[in-house]
Formats: structure tokens, C-alpha cells, sequence
């Protein structure tokens, strides 16, 4: 069937309003957010435990996270779900939403979320300052734009609770810098101790 007919055809049935098949056209408009996903979907670029990630046919600055397996689109611990609560609660903040790569559109079932496209990190790229609550701080995390910037592409595991605006961030330490202080720890505990 060709696309445009496609998308008429559901407009035009998620549109019905007779009253006693309601619970019809909620359901077929679930349907036609979940096919308009999919038929976006290009090949796919990579994989984790939770999610499988697509390129986009039409926007390449763009992918699709696709949650894989029916139980966890509906756990409370949904991925989708809560990378899209944690970009709406930050967005407007100026420190912290630049450091997330940003949301776009989620489906109705929480199964697609259209987020920026954020390339991996070469051996040199150094993950920047974060917010302590963001407590996964793994490398592949984190992605960089076309120009450079680097970003958080996965924080699907947040606890939404613990997010909060201008929390202090993690402190980046040199190895020089993180090997004089575990020194500097070190004969502090020796001082404290009797002896």
C-alpha cells in the first residue's frame, strides 16, 4: 500500500468519533503510531540488553530506539519511557540539556522513541562533567554530534526522582590530578589513625 494512501487511511480512522467504537479508534490509532515507527525504521546500527537502535529512512541526524520484547514495553522500568520523563524534566534547563542528547517523539506504548543521533566516541574523547545523579556513567553512554559535542545517548536507567536542575556535577580529574588525591587520602587516614 502505498504510504500516502496509508496515512490518509489512518487519519481518517483515528478520526471516527462515533461514541460506541471509541475504544475502536483508540486502538487503531495505537496501531497506526506503532506501523508509522516501524515504516521509519533503516538499518540497524547497534544493540544493548533492553533496546535494539535504527537510523532513520528520512533524517539521518536522527534514530529510533525500539524496546525489544513485549515485557519490557510494559514494565514500569520501560527505557523509552523514562529517557523521554528524564528529557522533558530537563530540557529547559540550560546547564543540563546540553549535555543529553535530546528526545523527539515517543509512541503511544513507550516501544519507539526518536532521539538525536550521536556518534561513538573515539579512544581520544573525554566524557564530560555530568550531574551526579546521573549515576551511569559508562562509556558508551555517550556519543558526540557532527560537531563534536558530547553527549549522554543513554539514560534510560535514571531515576527520574533523583534528577534535579543545578545538582553539582562529577568532577573530571586528570590522572595526576586523581593520583594526588587518592595520595593526599591516603596520609590524611594515616594522620587520623592511632598509632
Amino acid at each position: 500500500m502505498n504510504t500516502d494512501y496509508f496515512q490518509v487511511l489512518c487519519r481518517f480512522v483515528c478520526n471516527i468519533t462515533f461514541p460506541r467504537i471509541d475504544f475502536l479508534r483508540r486502538g487503531l490509532k495505537a496501531v497506526c503510531d506503532e506501523l508509522s515507527f516501524e515504516r521509519q525504521k533503516d538499518l540497524l546500527i547497534g544493540e544493548g540488553s533492553a533496546r535494539r537502535v535504527y537510523g532513520m529512512k528520512k533524517n539521518k541526524e536522527l534514530v529510533i530506539k525500539e524496546l525489544k520484547t513485549k515485557e519490557q514495553i510494559d514494565s514500569k522500568d520501560n527505557s523509552n519511557k523514562q529517557e523521554w520523563e528524564v528529557w522533558n524534566k530537563i530540557r529547559n534547563w540550560q546547564r543540563d540539556s546540553a549535555l543529553f542528547g535530546k528526545c523527539e517523539r515517543i509512541s503511544d506504548s513507550g516501544r519507539y522513541l526518536v532521539m538525536e543521533r550521536l556518534n561513538d566516541l573515539t579512544a581520544t574523547d573525554k566524557i564530560p562533567s555530568t550531574p551526579v545523579w546521573l549515576t551511569d556513567r559508562k562509556r558508551e553512554n555517550f556519543g558526540k554530534t557532527q560537531d563534536g559535542q558530547i553527549k549522554v545517548r543513554d539514560y534510560g536507567q535514571l531515576d527520574i526522582s533523583k534528577v534535579r536542575e543545578n545538582s553539582p556535577c562529577h568532577p573530571l580529574l586528570s590522572q595526576e590530578q586523581s593520583a594526588r588525591t587518592k595520595a593526599l587520602i591516603v596520609k590524611l587516614r594515616e594522620l587520623e589513625s592511632p598509632e
